[in-house]
């Protein structure tokens, strides 16, 4: 049981980091004034965050069970 929450708290903090690094990315690109247009590098980098903070969701919801 004590594994699992190690587990857990792992997964928790790694979903807060990758949100971070969404909602930077999100910022820097309302910033540079464009919202709607993703210079490559920061659309690259949303691009995979995204797709990350989905899976490290799924694994969470798949240890809570």
């Amino acid at each position: 049981m004590q594994r699992r929450n190690l587990v857990k708290a792992a997964l928790v903090k790694e979903i807060e980091a990758v949100r971070l690094s969404i909602s930077l990315l999100e910022s820097e690109l309302w910033k540079a004034g464009r919202p709607k247009k993703i210079g490559w590098r920061s659309g690259y980098e949303l691009a995979a965050q995204k797709p990350r903070l989905a899976n490290w969701r799924a694994r969470l919801r798949t240890i809570r069970r």
